[in-house]
C-alpha cells in the first residue's frame, strides 16, 4: 500500500533493504529470501502503475518543471536547516537569520542525537534508524547537488527522514532523564527542561497552526483566505480562474460564488452577464484573453499579495476586479 500512497515509499523499501543485508552479513538468509518475496509482491501489485510511469518517462520534461529549477547551494542549505526545524518548531517561517539560533541548536540535537544512539544501541536498531533518515534524504540531495535543482527542499519529501529523526531524539530524551541518575543532578534537570522545551515547542506550533487561516506549507494557496474576504462580501460574485486552481479556491468561498474556468477560444461574449461584480484570480493569460477577445472588459482594481514562504519558493498572487460595459451588463 505504501507505494500507491506516494513513491517515496520505494525509497524507503531500499533503505529496508540494505538493512537487511547488513544485518544479514549479505548472506542469502530465510530473513532475506522473505525480504525478497515481500518486495516482489509489492512490485506485482504495483505493475499496473509501473507502466504508466513508464509511458511517463518517454514524453518530455516527465518530472515537474520546479523540481530542476537551478538553485544555489546557500538556498539549499538553508530549506535543509528549516526543515530540520520544523520537525521540532515550525512559526510559520521561510529561513530567517534572527532563528539562526534555533536552526543551529535543532540541528546539533538532532546530530548529537543520532551519535548517542549509534553509541548505545544495538547495531540492528542504530542502522534501521540511521538508514530511515539517511537513505530517502541522500537519494534527494545527491541528485540536487550533482545536477541541479531544487527535490530536496519541500519538507513533505521529508517524512520518513523527519520520522527517523524524531525517533533518535526521543530515544535520547528518554535515555538522558531515566538513566538512573541522582534526580538532583544538574545533567539529569537539563535535559528534562530541554525535553519540556521541545514538547512544548511542538504543542504551541500546532496551537498556532490550528488557529491560522493560512500556513507556509499551503504553497500557491497561501492567499486564498485573504482573496476570500474581498469576494465573499460582494453581491452575485463572479471568479474567473483555472480549473487548478478553482479546485481549491472553492473551499475557501461562500456557496454564492460562482467559479468558472476559461479556455482557450471558448465564446467569452457571454461570460459575466447577471454577475455583478466579475474577477480574474491569478492567471494573467486568462485576463489578457478576455480583455482582447471583449472590449466591454476594464481592469476596475487589481489585488497583489506576495511572500516567501520558504528559502526557495516565493508565492504571488493576483486578484483583477473586472468593469463590464453596457454590452454585457
Amino acid at each position: 500500500m505504501g507505494f500507491y500512497t506516494h513513491l517515496i515509499s520505494v525509497i524507503v523499501a531500499i533503505g529496508h533493504g540494505i538493512y537487511v543485508l547488513v544485518h544479514e552479513s549479505f548472506r542469502f538468509s530465510k530473513t532475506l529470501i522473505a525480504y525478497v518475496l515481500a518486495s516482489l509482491a509489492g512490485c506485482l501489485l504495483f505493475l499496473p502503475w509501473i507502466g504508466v510511469m513508464i509511458a511517463d518517462s518517454q514524453v518530455e520534461n516527465p518530472s515537474p518543471g520546479w523540481s530542476k529549477t537551478p538553485t544555489p547551494l546557500p538556498s539549499l542549505v538553508q530549506s535543509w536547516l528549516v526543515n530540520i526545524s520544523h520537525v521540532f518548531v515550525d512559526l510559520n517561517d521561510s529561513f530567517v537569520y534572527g532563528n539562526l539560533w534555533i536552526y543551529a541548536l535543532t540541528s546539533m540535537l538532532v546530530l548529537y542525537a543520532i551519535y548517542f544512539l549509534c553509541n548505545h544501541t544495538p547495531k540492528r536498531i542504530w542502522l534501521f534508524v540511521c538508514l530511515l533518515i539517511a537513505v530517502p534524504a541522500l537519494f534527494l540531495i545527491l541528485p540536487d547537488l550533482l545536477g541541479g535543482g531544487r527535490r530536496s527542499t519541500p519538507l513533505r519529501y521529508f517524512i520518513p527522514s523527519s520520522l527517523g529523526i524524531q525517533i533518535a531524539v526521543a530515544h535520547l530524551l528518554y535515555s538522558k532523564i531515566t538513566s538512573g541518575i541522582n534526580f538532583g543532578n544538574w545533567q539529569q534537570k537539563l535535559w528534562q527542561l530541554i525535553t519540556v522545551v521541545i514538547v512544548s515547542s511542538g504543542v504551541f506550533s500546532c496551537a498556532l497552526i490550528s488557529q491560522s487561516d493560512t500556513w507556509w506549507t499551503k504553497g500557491r494557496e497561501y492567499y486564498h483566505t485573504d482573496v476570500a474576504k474581498i469576494v465573499n462580501p460582494k453581491d452575485q460574485p463572479l471568479i474567473i480562474a483555472t480549473w487548478f486552481d478553482i479546485r481549491t479556491l472553492s473551499h475557501s468561498l461562500a456557496p454564492h460564488v460562482v467559479l468558472q474556468a476559461i479556455r482557450p477560444l471558448q465564446e467569452v461574449n457571454s461570460v459575466g452577464k447577471g454577475f455583478s461584480n466579475v474577477f480574474v484570480y491569478q492567471s494573467k493569460a486568462t485576463l489578457d484573453y478576455l480583455l482582447e477577445e471583449n472590449a466591454n472588459y476594464t481592469i476596475d482594481k487589481t489585488w497583489k499579495w506576495k511572500r516567501q514562504t520558504t528559502p526557495v519558493n516565493t508565492t504571488q498572487t493576483t486578484l483583477w476586479k473586472l468593469k463590464i460595459g453596457e454590452g454585457n451588463s
